[in-house]
């Protein structure tokens, strides 16, 4: 899309998904107008993206619609995808910004003081209860860092995590998670986002998503808390935006590319705001990765080029850079740029250090 369209339609993603969720539903544009109460034309002015959402549309759209909020998040946050909402200066405004609708059924995520009980986590296959799974998997982690998941508190130093059923109990409630040891419920939350991760990647528990999901609401909910009492919630965030990257990948794995875009633009806020490089880059190439999924080259060479500008003293970031630049440019179809860029990431691989190869 034009930088000429992108400017007049600054609703293009909210209205892109109202369509599709519309035609998804077997709806005209008649009856979905007819069903909340406005003129079909104005129904057709938003999905061209012409449009602002009326207040209170997206609300009463979700769950007609059954987006769980997706709408309600777009609505609230118009944006060209390159207007950068995701570097530090928009981090403060943004940084508990709504969230998407939680992915359990029957409901969204638990409330303040709500309950998420041990059934809401998928044990099989993730290690939640300990043992091998049943895809030949390592259980529950003993130390941290754990299928290349570090702590956000202590990085690579070993930590110890407590027990899963120590865990589980921070999971019943927000103020379960609030009144626990800072460093006993980063360490728990951590192994279970290992445990998470690993049963993600093998495909063992169809529930991965919505739980990462719950226990994402619950871990931003904490950061916000702490946020509250004038201190820095520096691992809360860096928790929050591991988890975020993880929700994202599920969500696009269902080709569902609205939501995965939300969780790694709320991933990126508050990996940014924590400083954790390591995140930004691996969120900025997931993001590189759905814009040429769209076909967007533009996009991904914007993101391309942010994720080229974290940190110089960081070859990997450059090499990684480079790369999504280049596949950016061959989407563009441009040889030469798509080449001088592998033969830059050639030269900043090769100076790989020590560093490096841990966070790499």
């Amino acid at each position: 899309m034009s930088d000429a369209n992108r400017a007049d339609r600054p609703w293009a993603a909210f209205g892109s998904r109202l369509r599709a969720l519309r035609r998804g539903a077997g709806l005209t544009q008649l009856q979905l107008g007819q069903l909340v109460g406005y003129h079909h034309t104005l129904i057709s002015k938003l999905e061209s993206g012409l449009r602002e959402p009326p207040a209170g549309l997206a609300d009463r759209l979700d769950p007609l619609l059954g987006s769980r909020g997706e709408l309600a998040v777009l609505a609230g946050a118009p944006r060209d995808r390159r207007g950068t909402p995701f570097f530090p200066e928009a981090v403060g405004r943004a940084l508990f910004a709504a969230l998407p609708g939680g992915a359990a059924p029957g409901g969204g995520p638990p409330a303040e003081g709500g309950t998420l009980s041990c059934d809401g986590v998928p044990v099989h296959g993730t290690g939640v209860v300990g043992g091998d799974g049943p895809g030949g998997g390592r259980g529950w982690p003993v130390s941290l860092p754990d299928q290349g998941v570090i702590c956000p508190l202590h990085a690579s130093d070993g930590c110890a995590v407590p027990e899963p059923l120590a865990v589980l109990s921070l999971l019943k409630s927000a103020a379960a998670l609030r009144e626990s040891s800072d460093a006993d419920a980063v360490h728990g939350l951590t192994a279970l986002l290992s445990c998470l991760t690993r049963a993600a990647g093998e495909d063992l528990t169809p529930g991965v998503l919505e739980t990462a999901e719950r226990v994402l609401h619950l871990v931003a909910g904490w950061a916000r808390a702490v946020d509250a009492t004038g201190r820095l919630p520096h691992a809360q965030l860096r928790l929050a935006a591991a988890y975020a990257q993880l929700a994202g990948q599920a969500r696009m794995s269902r080709g569902q590319t609205a939501l995965s875009t939300v969780w790694f633009e709320h991933g990126l806020r508050w990996a940014c705001a924590s400083d954790d490089v390591v995140s930004q880059a691996s969120l900025l190439g997931d993001l590189c990765t759905l814009a040429r999924l769209d076909r967007d080259a533009e996009s991904a060479l914007v993101y391309a080029q942010a994720m080229g500008a974290l940190d110089p003293r960081r070859s990997w970031v450059g090499a990684l850079a480079h790369l999504y630049q280049a596949r950016g440019y061959a989407l563009r179809q441009d040889g030469p740029e798509c080449r001088r860029h592998i033969e830059l990431a050639r030269r900043r691989l090769a100076r790989l250090g020590r560093r490096d190869g841990a966070e790499a």
